[in-house]
């Protein structure tokens, strides 16, 4: 299963609506999306009957194809602003980790990090454990505080089931990189195939869109 483009299966229903003649629909969608995206699909999931509005085809396949989740913590707004990016070019599902207590801030925020290495209690989330059986990529978001993920965040990623699922980190930072809080994220994703990390900071500038048409394949 893939991410599929909105623009690019709009476009091809668009096409299709045009063609709807003696109920061959289904058959025309298949062998379209098979010879665009070999291997990515199944016929027993775009077997059904569908009426020649092109809006509803479209609301089926987006059900098909688009199975995302977004996990992130963002405690300045920056790694939210992220998220709903990819939010609008995956149309996944956010949610957000959200803390007992703000950690106020930037440099607010870092002492109270390092408080919380040194004495090992951190913040709780007041958010529940979602259901994230449905999905088949979580795209897992978060500021890099001193070089890795921020605790909170990994604390609720160990509560997550996300076994057999596609994880794909996405950071923001001031200077740092994404790559030193990888292996970190590795640990608490039990089961899961963590790849296609991206960074972006005010010192470096990710390519964004790289990035996600690499997602996409």
């Amino acid at each position: 299963m893939t991410l599929v483009d909105d623009f690019w299966v709009k476009n091809v229903l668009l096409k299709l609506t045009k063609y709807n003649k003696n109920n061959k629909m289904e058959k025309k969608i298949y062998d379209i999306c098979y010879i665009c995206c070999p291997g990515f699909f199944e016929y027993k999931l775009l077997k059904r009957s569908y009426r020649s509005d092109d809006n509803t085809i479209f609301k089926h396949l987006k059900e098909v194809f688009m199975k995302a989740a977004i996990i992130y913590f963002s405690n300045s707004g920056i790694t939210e602003k992220l998220a709903k990016r990819i939010k609008k070019d995956t149309d996944g599902e956010l949610i957000r980790v959200i803390p007992d207590k703000e950690y106020g801030g930037y440099f607010i925020s870092i002492v109270k990090m390092i408080g919380e290495k040194i004495t090992g209690k951190t913040r709780d989330f007041v958010n529940d454990i979602p259901d994230l059986s449905e999905y088949d990529t979580v795209f897992v978001g978060y500021p890099i505080w001193g070089g890795k993920a921020p605790v909170i965040l990994q604390n609720f990623l160990k509560k997550c089931d996300l076994r057999g699922k596609r994880v794909i980190p996405f950071a923001t930072a001031g200077a740092s990189g994404i790559k030193s809080s990888v292996e970190g994220l590795k640990a608490v994703c039990s089961g899961a195939q963590v790849k296609y990390p991206f960074g972006t900071s005010k010192r470096n500038k990710g390519d964004y869109r790289s990035w996600m048409e690499k997602v996409k394949q």
